[in-house]
């Protein structure tokens, strides 16, 4: 069991990395108007897709059996903005590396 506890740990890691990095791109807004666009809640979109991912690797670490339904829901949502990115509905909001 051993191994369940060093994957739990690795998306721990993981999910607080990537949502340390998504907190620094976000551009928070005081003025009302920006509050009402679409763009603006669609760059909190890997705030949840992180915390799903934390919760994800709680869940392991415990050996709780909601961990598979977890991961599932975090794996099913990468694949949902993926799909709606290549399509065209809704840009991806997760960013990309550049060099």
């Amino acid at each position: 069991m051993q191994v369940r506890k060093i994957i739990g740990m690795v998306l721990l890691a993981v999910a607080l990395i990537t949502l340390g990095i998504f907190i620094t791109r976000t551009e928070f807004s005081f003025q009302l108007q920006a509050w009402l666009s679409f763009k603006y809640y669609m760059q909190f979109a890997p705030y949840f897709i992180s915390v799903m991912l934390f919760y994800g690797g709680v869940y392991i670490m415990k050996e709780n059996p909601k961990s598979n339904f977890a991961l599932a829901i975090f794996g099913y949502t990468m694949l949902e903005i993926t799909a709606l990115d290549w399509i065209g509905i809704v840009p991806n909001s997760l960013g990309t590396y550049q060099h």
